[in-house]
This record gives C-alpha cells, structure tokens and sequence, in this order.
C-alpha cells in the first residue's frame, strides 16, 4: 500500500471561515480542487492568505494540482504555510451546505470511479426539529409518512437536523406527514412541506442533559504511521481538554481499528466506550501500523464493527471519526454502505479523515458518508511538513488549522447544537482569500465555509 496521509461521538466539525474569492469558472468550477482554482487552474501555486491578515493578503505560491475525482488521488502543495513541522494540520468542508457542487462532484465522481454504488442522491432536504424555545430536539426519532405508512426513519443529531434524501430514502416520493417523538415524549404530527428546508417545532421541551459517545475507526495499514501517532499522542490531551470545557458532560471514547484479509495480526480489534481516555490511550499504546499489502482495505469491516459498539441512545451527541488513507474492496462497498446508513439510523455523524495521498475512490466515499449522516469531510494538508504529499480535496476553497483544535471544535459544535467558531489565532492559513465565511466565483456562484 502506498502512503497516503490523514477519528463514541458522533462528531460535527464546525467553523466559520472567511470568504475566499477563487479562480473564474462559468459553472461553478466543478472538479477543480481549490488549489487549481486559486492559480487559474493552471499547475502553478494556490494563493494562500494568512488567518492574521483576515484574508487581505496574498501568500506564497505552492506547486500542485488536482485533477477532478481522480481514481489515483491527487498531488498537492508542499508549502509550510507557517505551520510548525511535526503537528497535523487539516481542512473540512460541508457538503450539505452545499448542495450544487456536491451534486456535479458526485455526478463526475460516479463516472470516473467506475462500479461505485448508485446513491440516488438528487434532491436534499434538511430537516430541522426544535421545541417551541428553538432548542434543537437531539435525539428525536423522525419518520416520514406516506398515506399512513413509514417511508424513512432517522434520528435528530446534536443539532436537531437530519438529511433526507427523497430519492434514495423514500423512492422519489415525497412525505405527506412527518411524525417527531423527542426523547421523553409523546409522537407530534406534522404536514408535510415544500422546498428544501423543513422546519418543526414540538410541544415537548428539548432535554437538557448532555452525554456524549466519541468513536475513533481507524485505518491501522502499514502507511498509517503519522495517524496512529497522532492519535496516540493526543488522545488523552483531547479528552482532558473536552472535560474542561464541558464538565456538565458525560463523555465516552471508543476505538475501532482495522486492517484487511489475509495474513494480517488482527482483522479488526474494538476497544469499547469508556470514560477514560486514559484507559484508551494505554489499550492502543504499543499498537503499530502493519500489513495492508494492496490498496483497497477491509474499510467495511471497521464501519461494520462501528454499528456494533455501545452506542447510548436518547439525546446522547454520537460521533465517529473516520480515519483512512485508501477505500474498501469494491466488492465490499455496498456492505460499507450499509454501515453507514444503520450508523446515520441511530443518529451518529461520521467525520472521516483522509489521510495523505486519499485515493479518489476513497474521497468520494468519505464525502458520501459525511453527507448521509450530517457531518463533514475532514482532511489532511501539507502545511504540517509531516508524511508523504496529501491530495488536494475536491472543493473550492478551505481553511488549515491544527488537526486537534479541529477535532475539539467538532466536538464542541456538536455539544452546543451549533457550528463553533474558531479562533483567529488558530487559523493557520486559508486556500484562496477568506471573507465572511464564503467563497465566492467570478461567476457569482457561492460556496459556503463555515
């Protein structure tokens, strides 16, 4: 397996970004990584802005560039950005909330990753569920109706919200009836409504108390060096430091490690929630990447062994980071799938973590789970100076920070049912240039960062 860089809650990763202001495109530039955007699309180097700056200023250039959903992955820059050798530093970006270019990435995606499943993924619609004082009603179990008869049924996460997908959930028909019981209550009826923004409010108050479930499914192949380090290195400084800050919360840390068929020392291995990080950190301590051999992983069986852990129901926040370098056996991608939507079921977000050198293939499904479940897609840079080049993701714009100050702004934007916005000091620098969380065209088109 070739190199390629890069986490029981079921996790949102959060930040409001400044507007970036990217190459010209007539349709939106679907298929260009920001990188490419940024130089013109030409192979020369992304713009990059300093966070200090509030994105006014012109960095330096980086070579690299990506081609769209690329099945071998892309090439990306090797620019330090100010970032300090040794310390992960990553991206995400929100495919829900941007709707239009995840449609043309899927579509050109889908043809060049030949066989991937077909996820009749048209129109989206966002449902958000809250009582009368508009507090998110995490938790709650949604089921849309037609005629009387349960078409769907998904769980409120932290927020409130859930995606419906009418093509792929309910056969292209549209619920007539949407029925919300919040945890601790009675089931409240609702009609049915138009466009791609529902919106309920119950009778039930939201509950009140906080419990969180952290999941980490980990890729442990021979290239997944730099990953496992960084897990074993900050996990218990990420649970010490989410403690302090939200002590009113319950919190569980669970690992799910995995590798491939044949000769390898474990096909996966489940560390199950507990409370202490601690605990966690000393179980995963002397494990050491190995094996891999091909590209393709046994990914279906980590997602698998995800839906089996102890997930805490109610309005528990649920999170599973997702951290991989290369996509499942395609004969095992409908199973990984499946994995998925039972983990989308039962209300957790996944927040998948490519690693370095990602594979196409690998991209396309991590931004599908993401999408499925509410999250985001996280992923990993070179601004860090560690592991072997990172493929350029295949969006318009994003910012870099740490990857541990981004992990804990999920958690907390997911504990506080809203996106959390970072610290300017924790910016270390943006791919085009940030302005009020936007990123802008030439054409007029718009891209939400944050």
């Amino acid at each position: 397996m070739h190199k390629r860089s890069i986490i029981n809650v079921a996790i949102l990763f959060f930040i409001a970004l400044p507007f970036v202001a990217c190459g010209t495109s007539a349709d939106g530039g679907f298929g260009e990584s920001a990188m490419d955007k940024s130089s013109g699309g030409s192979s020369g180097g992304a713009v990059h802005s300093s966070a200090m700056d509030a994105g006014t200023t012109g960095g330096s250039s980086s070579g690299g560039s990506s081609s769209a959903a690329s099945t071998s992955g892309g090439s990306s820059s090797s620019s330090q950005g100010g970032a300090k050798a040794g310390v992960l530093t990553a991206g995400d970006w929100g495919d829900n909330l941007n709707w239009g270019w995840f449609q043309k990435y899927l579509g050109k995606a889908l043809k060049q990753n030949k066989g991937f499943p077909q996820l009749g993924a048209g129109e989206q619609v966002l449902v958000h569920v809250h009582d009368q004082k508009l507090t998110p009603q995490k938790g709650a179990k949604i089921e849309f109706l037609v005629d009387g008869k349960t078409i769907h049924e998904t769980t409120a996460a932290s927020d409130g919200r859930a995606v419906l997908l009418p093509v792929r959930d309910a056969a292209g028909v549209t619920p007539t009836t949407v029925r919300v019981t919040p945890v601790g209550g009675n089931p409240e009826t609702f009609p049915g409504q138009s466009g791609t923004d529902w919106s309920f409010h119950t009778k039930a108050a939201a509950p009140t108390k906080k419990s969180l479930d952290v999941a980490f499914i980990v890729d442990t192949t021979g290239s997944m060096a730099d990953e496992m380090a960084w897990l074993k290195k900050e996990i218990a400084a990420l649970a010490d430091n989410v403690v302090k800050a939200h002590p009113d919360v319950d919190v569980r840390w669970g690992i799910v490690l995995y590798r491939d068929h044949g000769p390898e020392a474990y096909l996966t291995k489940i560390h199950p929630f507990t409370n202490s990080a601690v605990t966690l950190k000393n179980k995963i301590k002397s494990e050491k990447p190995g094996g891999g051999g091909d590209f393709p992983e046994a990914l279906d069986k980590g997602i698998e062994e995800a839906t089996k852990l102890k997930w805490r129901g109610g309005a528990t926040t649920k999170v599973a980071f997702f951290i991989a370098d290369a996509p499942a056996h395609q004969k095992d991608e409908k199973a990984a799938l499946a994995g998925v939507e039972t983990l989308r079921k039962a209300g957790v977000r996944i927040y998948p973590l490519a690693a370095s050198g990602a594979h196409g293939r690998t991209e396309l499904f991590m931004r599908v789970a993401a999408m499925l479940t509410g999250g985001r897609y996280l992923f990993l840079t070179d601004h860090s100076g560690v592991g072997n080049p990172h493929a350029e993701p295949h969006i318009p714009c994003y910012l870099v920070q740490h990857l541990t100050k981004l992990v804990a702004r999920v958690i907390a934007s997911e504990l506080q049912g809203a996106w959390a916005l970072p610290a300017k000091d924790d910016i270390i620098t943006t791919v085009g240039k940030p302005k009020a969380g936007v990123c802008t065209y030439d054409s007029g088109a718009e891209f939400f960062i944050m």
